[in-house]
């Protein structure tokens, strides 16, 4: 399971927002953070065991971000596709984003359920292999966990209320007040806890907070991206094992 909320192009100082949240098996071999020796334009953390990769951005401003997607009515093929290669593979890539995600929906079934954030920073997609639908995604603050964009789930409403208060706050982000926000272990209670989503039901009773820590499987990174409108780049991830924070990597550079 992974979490994403991201804001575009409303806040007065950056077109671009997001903050996520790995989880992973916490014996999954992976490489933290940092521009790919194998394609230098590249940044992105890497899944060691299938070389692909769940979030990243390149120099020229290519972006692509990954969730699991659960629906029962959804049959998995018998020798799936690694999905981390779908973001790899865009990323690494002059095709454009819709030409290749006219290329996904030829080629959706060969792969378990995915969400997939893809595009540009001035412009992003989402698809769904389910529903094999490609959509625009329009200005404002999104949400995006194991079911459909923006589905209230009561993480994803959390998380993007976290954003909301923070551009309501001030024209200043502090990424240590994202990185922060992301690492909430707190359940969700009362009426926050009513599911509105009959796909996401068990695992939202499983696994309810915004950050997970079970003794094999948990929240190993959270990243907090920032692009401003003069195209620089914040990007920063933040690694976990059980027992705590492991790792931070910071980098900066500017779109060209």
């Amino acid at each position: 399971m992974c979490l994403i909320a991201l804001q575009l192009h409303e806040h007065p100082l950056y077109k671009m927002i997001l903050v996520a949240n790995r989880d992973e098996a916490y014996t999954r071999p992976t490489a933290a953070a940092g521009f790919w020796k194998d394609y230098p334009q590249v940044l992105a953390g890497r899944d060691l065991l299938q070389m692909g990769t769940w979030l990243g951005i390149t120099k020229e401003g290519r972006f692509a971000a990954l969730t699991n997607s659960y629906d029962s009515t959804f049959s998995v093929p018998e020798n799936p596709v690694s999905r981390g290669q779908i973001v790899r593979d865009y990323l690494t890539t002059t095709q454009s984003a819709l030409d290749f995600l006219a290329y996904l929906q030829d080629k959706r079934l060969d792969y378990a359920g995915f969400n997939l954030l893809l595009g540009d920073i001035d412009h992003l997609w989402h698809f769904n292999n389910h529903t094999n639908q490609v959509n625009s995604l329009r200005s404002g603050i999104h949400g995006l966990s194991n079911a459909s964009l923006n589905d209230p789930w009561p993480k994803v409403l959390k998380v993007k209320s976290h954003l909301q208060q923070l551009h309501l706050k001030s024209t200043f982000l502090d990424p240590n007040e994202l990185l922060t926000a992301f690492m909430d272990t707190s359940l969700p209670s009362g009426k926050d806890a009513i599911l509105t989503s009959t796909t996401s039901l068990h695992l939202e009773q499983e696994t309810p907070p915004i950050f997970i820590k079970t003794p094999e499987y948990g929240t190993v990174s959270t990243t907090v991206l920032l692009v401003d409108h003069k195209n620089n780049v914040t990007f920063i991830e933040r690694s976990y094992t059980k027992e705590g924070i492991t790792g931070e990597a910071n980098y900066s550079f500017k779109i060209h």
